[in-house]
Parts: structure tokens; C-alpha cells; sequence
């Protein structure tokens, strides 16, 4: 949908969403960056719940959330038009903002404390996400644009009696991007969590009257990112930044401009297709010490191994020159202090050329990586694209000029980290799932990356692709390459990347 061009006025507006989060906005609008979703695996024994039903529970625990954290009381007004705005909700219904989601298992889900989901839950889980980022967002201007989805085995909430029994539950938090980023979706499960143990959960915050939560103020939400990131920007990066923007790209004739090196990026970008793929990889605690000391040693990262084996895999399925990759790098450690949730993030592309895979290009080409998001991370928030969003008119018709041209990246490492979820109270998280949908404009395949702190957590990756943007097969192999190349076992293992690692005695 077009940008209005004369909204009507807005109501109980509490500010703009700001011009960095209107590239969301104005992505959702038009069907393009739909729903972000990270997903948290909760274990808790019945003898916890004190014979109160969960779902009572988790609806008080979930509005003692809300009222921490403002950003999740509000409405968006005016998507549709180029000045979007935050609005004050008097009233939520809770019974909108949660989903629960029966998902029926031959295989127990969890037969411990621990927590650990068996492939069947898991396979179902991920055909259950994949349709949860399809839908948009309805009625933003009268409910928040978000919810929790409670995928759970309908049989463990009828339990026989027994104090040991475990109920074992995956909560995934699922956002319009405007609201919140992936770090932003750990502080709201640490948040549940929290709520969860607190005993107060058992009974309603004043506010939580007949499943509706009444905000008789406006919340208090934390400012827009260009309010809270010291940016500079160099006269030569502005210029240059500009004029490739406003005259090289649009005036110039292409007959004046030197022979593209268009890298392989999938097929052309097709707004109409909602659906996503999905694939779940995981790193126990065991496999994740030992890659990482392999990283260690080679000077690189998981996420810069990850950009390099991704490299070596389409290199050798895709008969294209070259490829482009890209990471999101958080910008929250450079804002302002505030309280709460954001989107707070840039992004940092890297050009490859193909090559045959081999442990020397995957271990050369991941340090490389790491080097340059280091450098990058060391001179924010200086000459950042972000910074410039401000001088974008009109959102709407800068997305859709793109419609039907080439992607920017072939791929994209999203790597939300792992998280310290704490171990105090009943209420158990034992791993993070990290999913995004088919978004027509992003990269062709997306891996995203998500921990959890502790024995039973580990590192849980995920590939997902928009339907047609890669040909399955390739996408499949992919997924194959991935898994097996960082299948690292102990101290001393080696990625499965070939005979060459064997004769050289490890990478």
C-alpha cells in the first residue's frame, strides 16, 4: 500500500515511531519484513504452579511484562502514511496477545529438569513458526503489534497428580519489527521469566481486570534510535553517500557507468509471496566449547566461520563468481542509557569471491570477516547509514522501486548471542530459537544464530529462505553443508570440511 498523502489526525499519540523505525513500519505496510521471532524453551514442575491454572499464571505474568515495559502497551497509527506514530492503548485484551498452540507428540518432550525437546516437537515447532511469520499485523492503532504464541503438548496440562511431573512449554515471542530487535527479545523472556518465579504471578496486578489490562496513562517509552545514538557523520562519507543515492544511482545512464559485478543473490525480488522455509540446527554445550576454541585459535568468531562456511557451500553449488553477505551489528552499546526494549541495530556487508571449499579458505575468509566487523564495531557510530534515514521522503516508494530488480545479499548472519537466564524459582529456560520470515528484500537465505548460558542450553541456528528465493535443493544443501561442517567433537575436533583437514592434523 501507497503512503497516504493527506492522513487524517492522529489521537492519543505518544510520539512519532522516528525515521529509523519507519524503515519498519513502512516494511510492514507493504507486506515486505512481517513478523521476528525468537522462541525460548520453559520447563516447570506442576508441584510449582500450586494447583493454579497455567494459563492464569502466564496471563498474570505476561501483564506484570507489559507494565515494565511501556513499548508493548502501545498502538501504531498512520502505518499507511509517511508520519507513523506510537499511540497510547487505554485497554489490552490479553486474550489477544496470547496464543496457545497444541502440538501432539508420540515421543515424550522432556523427561528431565533440563528440559529437552525431542526432533518430533522440534519438527513440529518449525512448520508452526513458518506460519506464524506469515500473518500481518491487524488493527495496530487498537492492539500492540505483537504477541506470544504457546506452543505446548495439551496432554502435560492435565497432569495425573504426580509433584514430579514436568511441563515443558516453547513460548515464542513474536514482534513487528518497530517494536523491538532480536537482543530485545532476550530482555522480554528474561522479563517472563522473572514474572514467572515472582510469586505474585499467581495472582493479577491491579491493572489485569477480566483479561484486560487498563492504562489509564500513556506508558513511557524510550526515544527514537536518532535520539539516543551519538552519530557523526565526515563531509566525505555525507557527500559521497548522497550523491551515489540522489545522482549516481537514478541520473546517470547505466551506458556511463562501469560493467556491474553483480554477485549471486537468488532470484528477483517477489513481493508476494509471504511463505518461509525454515531448518533447525543445533551445537550442545560440548560441540559449541569446541568450535569455538577452533575459532579461537584461528582468530575468527562463529559468525565470521559461519559467513566463510556458508562461502564454501554455495561456492560449490551455485556456479556464480561472486556473493554478498551481511551482519546486523547492534548499536546498543553506543545509545544513550534508557530503560526497556528497542530496535537498535545497523548492518555491515562483505563482498566474496567464489572459491573451492577447503579448511584454508573457510578459516582465511572467517577471520577476515571478524577483523572487519571489529573495525566496524570500533568506529561506530561514526559515517553510519543509519544516521541518514531522516533524509528519506517517502519509504514507501523507496521499497517498492525495488520490486522486481536483484537482492543486495546473498545471505545474512544474524547472531542475537546466548543468554544468562537466571536459575532462581521453578521456571526454567533451556534454550533460544531465533526465526525470521520472507522478507523480500533481505537476503536470499538467512542463518540466525541464539544461546542459552548453561549446561542444558548451547547454541540453536536456524536457516530460513523465502519460497522461490533459492532453488530448494540449494537451500537444503546448504542446510546439509552446515550441519555437518560444524559437527565438532571435544577439545581437539576438526570441521567435517575434508580430507584436507585430516592430513594437516586438524584445523
Amino acid at each position: 500500500m501507497d503512503p497516504k498523502p493527506n492522513p487524517k489526525p492522529i489521537s492519543n499519540i505518544i510520539r512519532p515511531v522516528g525515521s529509523a523505525a519507519q524503515f519498519n513500519t513502512s516494511r510492514h505496510n507493504l507486506g515486505l519484513c512481517r513478523s521476528v521471532i525468537n522462541t525460548c524453551y520453559y520447563t516447570v514442575s506442576t508441584s510449582c504452579l500450586e494447583q493454579h491454572a497455567l494459563e492464569s499464571v502466564i496471563e498474570n505474568a505476561l501483564a506484570r511484562v507489559m507494565i515494565q515495559h511501556g513499548i508493548l502497551c502501545v498502538g501504531i497509527a498512520g502505518e499507511d502514511t509517511n508520519a507513523p506514530a506510537f499511540v497510547h492503548l487505554k485497554t489490552i485484551d490479553l486474550r489477544r496477545m496470547i496464543e496457545w498452540k497444541e502440538m501432539l507428540v508420540s515421543i515424550p518432550n522432556v523427561e528431565n529438569d533440563t528440559g529437552s525437546p525431542s526432533s518430533q516437537w522440534d519438527g513440529l515447532l518449525l512448520r508452526s513458526l513458518e506460519k506464524c511469520h506469515e500473518p500481518l499485523w491487524e488493527d495496530l492503532d487498537q492492539k500492540p503489534g505483537w504477541k506470544i504464541i504457546i506452543h505446548h503438548d495439551p496432554r502435560q496440562l492435565a497432569p495425573d497428580g504426580s509433584q514430579s511431573t514436568v511441563i515443558a512449554l516453547d513460548i515464542s515471542f513474536a514482534f513487528h519489527h518497530a517494536y523491538a530487535d532480536g537482543k530485545s527479545a532476550y530482555i522480554f523472556h528474561e522479563s517472563l521469566l522473572r514474572a514467572l518465579n515472582d510469586p505474585p504471578s499467581t495472582t493479577p496486578p491491579p491493572s489485569l481486570q477480566a483479561h484486560t489490562l487498563h492504562l489509564a496513562r500513556p506508558p513511557v517509552i524510550p526515544p527514537p534510535l536518532e535520539n539516543l545514538i551519538p552519530f557523526t557523520l565526515s563531509w566525505p562519507y555525507l557527500l559521497r553517500t548522497l550523491f551515489q543515492a540522489l545522482i549516481w544511482d537514478p541520473l546517470i545512464p547505466s551506458w556511463l557507468k562501469p560493467a556491474p559485478h553483480l554477485p549471486w543473490t537468488g532470484s528477483l525480488i517477489d513481493p508476494s509471496q509471504p511463505r518461509c522455509h525454515l531448518r533447525l540446527l543445533s551445537l550442545p554445550p560440548r560441540r559449541l566449547a569446541a568450535l569455538l576454541a577452533r575459532c579461537r585459535a584461528h582468530d575468527a568468531t562463529l559468525t565470521g566461520l559461519l559467513h566463510a562456511l556458508l562461502l564454501a557451500s554455495l561456492s560449490a553449488r551455485v556456479p556464480a563468481p561472486r556473493f554478498a553477505g551481511t551482519t546486523p551489528v547492534s548499536l546498543a552499546p553506543y545509545a544513550a542509557p534508557f530503560e526497556g526494549m528497542h530496535c537498535l541495530f545497523t548492518g555491515h556487508d562483505t563482498a566474496f569471491d567464489a572459491a573451492s571449499p577447503s579448511s584454508a579458505l573457510v578459516w582465511t575468509q572467517a577471520a577476515r570477516v571478524t577483523a572487519q566487523l571489529r573495525a566496524r564495531a570500533a568506529a561506530l557510530p561514526r559515517d553510519d547509514v543509519m544516521a541518514l534515514m531522516g533524509y528519506v521522503s517517502d519509504w514507501g516508494k523507496f521499497h517498492t522501486d525495488r520490486f522486481g530488480g536483484p537482492r543486495a545479499h546473498t545471505w545474512e548472519v544474524s547472531n542475537v548471542g546466548s543468554a544468562r537466564f537466571g536459575r532462581e524459582g521453578g521456571w526454567r529456560i533451556g534454550r533460544a530459537v531465533f526465526t525470521q520470515g520472507a522478507n523480500p528484500l533481505g537476503a536470499a537465505l538467512k542463518v540466525n544464530v541464539a544461546g542459552v548460558v548453561g549446561e542444558a542450553g548451547g547454541v540453536w541456528i536456524t536457516v530460513g529462505w523465502q519460497e522461490g528465493a533459492v532453488p530448494a535443493e540449494v537451500a537444503e544443501g546448504v542446510v546439509e553443508d552446515l550441519g555437518k561442517w560444524i559437527d565438532v567433537e571435544g577439545e581437539g575436533g576438526m570441521l567435517g570440511l575434508g580430507e584436507d583437514e585430516k592430513e594437516k592434523g586438524g584445523l
